[in-house]
């Protein structure tokens, strides 16, 4: 259960709670929450006040919070010590034009916690000086931070119709009076402890003492779904982003639990604690690792306890930390394949054996509700061998364009690319996909990555049909990178239909990345044709020229009609043949001789449809002849 999990993770890093971490990051203690304060009052430790400024850095402090005040939206709950100036400001009413104080509530919790047990220096203070209902005097006579008028009233800004607001300009800033949020700075420091209240852990453990203790006993006990205890329960969960939650059932009026259940507490019972500590955990690794999938969905991927793993969506060079460009593109499979194993070998030595990987995706349902799109837990070492199937099977040689050059590097490609490439639409000369289809396919093909299913078909057709129609394209780069991304989709879907009838364990790769001169199937052999096409073409371009080939244009027909289009295609490639030099025109027509030859007469006539093995064919064989190109360019050069 994700609860159970979260909370099981927070206990394994308590003793991080409160701290910052390197990366910033800071796992919450229970009944704390974070906010990011405008104004800084410094006060004695007898309550006087000395100074104010405007908070010029934008770090969120930690706060004491109530369940309530947690999770408050219009009702006015108080935090217990620093607040908005609404609930500090005990003279709001005499210098404010609208009266909103929420003074009253602030005071009698701040109190209550002051005159207890679990009081604090800090505390006694902050309450001392409160109590002198003086905050917005000192701020506008003492810091002189606002501007009051003639009517000793603070100074509001008005709107385009010059009609006055509730807004007034702070710090360069445009805020609401009531919004602004207050933390207090205790001089000089007791007991050498940070005189900033947002930073004295002795604080955070007075508040979390002081506040279980009040619930323990002016609550009643309930049953926790999670631990099977009778305890005090939460009732108002926490907000997980902004002010979505992941467990909500307050409305009594409408149909979220009405129907099976006569009160929420018989949907779903969690403890303060536990509800408290799997909020802050959920919170504390949104904050540290969260990937976005689209604009809205979030995807989260961790080990049970936090040993680095690799990125579940991203491509192979997550997973090696840098890459390598391959020499000799057609030999490197193997290599490859050994370099992928030894990195997934050095994140499976730092993992226990007995730990798990866990995947979440979250999306928001409405502004205030967050749905579980996705929960899975897997064992680490089962997960990781999954991983790097996906990135042995899926492997492709990728051009890409880099310090000026084009160089081909292997690697798998990351499932958003995958997404964006093969259901997106060219746009002012970039691949665009609209964001609720990115988020479903890369959820689709998340489970040919994490459980060894195989690509969904319609997937991979859809693949073969953008990569047979080039004339969509106005860049080339652009039908390039599909054509690549569809040939590691056909020949990872095309090998696991061939392993999956296999008795051997052993996995066995008929369709690879580099040309297979010897392979006889109809449909790669038609695709070597049509790339020998292309490149007696392309071979006759001028500098600069940039147009269609014949071989590119009837690309998508000949995937269709392949007998009678490539027929049309021969045809006119005589006028190119006769530009090459001779001895190029004759390698040409001899390679087009010998992959005919290998044809069976009955399969070349054969006018129907081919396979998305034509795909591999193609490009295997424009890379083939690409890369002997550039070789015998080299050594003509080296010669010379």
């Amino acid at each position: 259960m994700l609860m159970n999990e979260l909370f099981l993770l927070y206990e394994k890093n308590k003793e991080l709670a409160g701290i910052e971490n390197d990366d910033g990051t800071i796992l919450l203690p229970i009944a704390h929450n974070t906010k990011k304060a405008d104004i800084e009052v410094v006060i004695d430790i007898n309550g006087n006040f000395l100074r104010a400024n405007c908070v010029k850095d934008n770090d969120k402090i930690i706060i004491p919070v109530t369940e309530q005040s947690a999770g408050r939206t219009i009702s006015p709950e108080p935090h217990p010590l620093c607040d908005e100036l609404q609930y500090l400001a005990g003279d709001y009413k005499e210098y404010a034009k609208s009266d909103l104080s929420a003074f009253g509530k602030y005071y009698d919790l701040l109190k209550s916690w002051n005159d207890s047990n679990y009081s604090h220096e800090k505390v006694k203070a902050v309450f001392k000086y409160i109590e002198k209902k003086s905050l917005l005097n000192n701020l506008i006579n003492k810091a002189k931070l606002f501007e009051t008028d003639e009517n000793n009233k603070i100074k509001l800004i008005k709107d385009k119709k010059k009609n006055e607001t509730d807004k007034m300009n702070l710090n360069g800033k445009t805020v609401e009076i009531k919004k602004i949020f207050i933390r207090f700075i205790i001089e000089p420091n007791i007991d050498n402890k940070p005189c900033e209240t947002w930073k004295d852990q002795t604080l955070y453990d007075k508040w979390i003492n002081f506040y279980l203790n009040k619930k323990a006993k002016n609550e009643p006990k309930e049953l926790c779904y999670i631990s099977g205890d009778k305890t005090t329960t939460s009732e108002n969960h926490q907000k997980v982003i902004g002010n979505a939650k992941l467990i909500s059932a307050n409305d009594g009026r409408g149909f979220t639990y009405r129907g099976r259940f006569s009160n929420s507490k018989q949907a779903l019972s969690i403890g303060y604690e536990i509800s408290q500590k799997a909020h802050n955990a959920l919170k504390w690794l949104l904050e540290k690792q969260k990937i976005r999938i689209g604009n809205d969905s979030l995807l989260l991927c961790w080990e049970s306890n936090l040993n680095n793993i690799p990125n579940v969506i991203e491509n192979t060079f997550d997973i090696f930390g840098n890459s390598e460009e391959t020499e000799d593109y057609p030999n490197t499979q193997k290599e490859f394949s050994k370099r992928l194993a030894k990195a997934i070998f050095g994140y499976k030595k730092n993992l226990d054996i007995a730990s798990k990987i866990l995947i979440l995706i979250l999306e928001p349902a409405t502004s205030g509700r967050m749905s579980v799109r996705m929960f899975r837990d897997f064992q680490s070492s089962s997960f990781l061998d999954n991983i790097e199937n996906w990135h042995r099977t899926c492997a492709w040689n990728f051009t890409i364009f880099k310090d000026k050059e084009t160089k081909v590097y292997i690697y798998a490609p990351a499932l958003k690319v995958i997404a964006t490439n093969i259901y997106g639409t060219e746009q002012n000369g970039f691949i665009k996909i609209d964001d609720k289809i990115l988020r479903a396919t890369i959820e689709r093909l998340l489970s040919s990555v994490i459980d060894k299913k195989p690509i969904p078909i319609d997937i991979v057709k859809m693949a073969i049909n953008k990569a047979s129609n080039p004339m969509a394209y106005e860049k080339r780069y652009n039908w390039n990178s599909v054509l690549e991304i569809a040939c590691a989709l056909v020949k990872k879907s095309k090998n696991d239909v061939i392993n999956k009838n296999l008795t051997n364990k052993n996995y066995k790769e008929v369709f690879t990345m580099a040309l297979d001169e010897n392979f006889k199937d109809r449909s790669y052999l038609y695709g070597r044709l049509l790339a020998v096409a292309d490149r007696i073409e392309y071979r006759t371009f001028e500098s600069g020229e940039d147009r269609q080939t014949n071989a590119k244009r009837y690309m998508s027909t000949f995937a269709q009609r392949p007998y009678k289009t490539w027929q049309i295609i021969y045809k006119k490639l005589e006028p190119y043949l006769n530009k090459l030099k001779k001895g190029e025109s004759v390698k040409y027509q001899n390679l087009l001789q010998n992959i005919h030859d290998l044809f069976d007469p009955t399969d070349f006539i054969n006018n129907s449809s081919l396979d998305g093995i034509y795909i591999l064919g193609f490009e295997c064989q424009g890379k083939d002849l690409r890369y002997k190109n550039t070789k015998e360019n080299n050594e003509e050069a080296t010669n010379e």
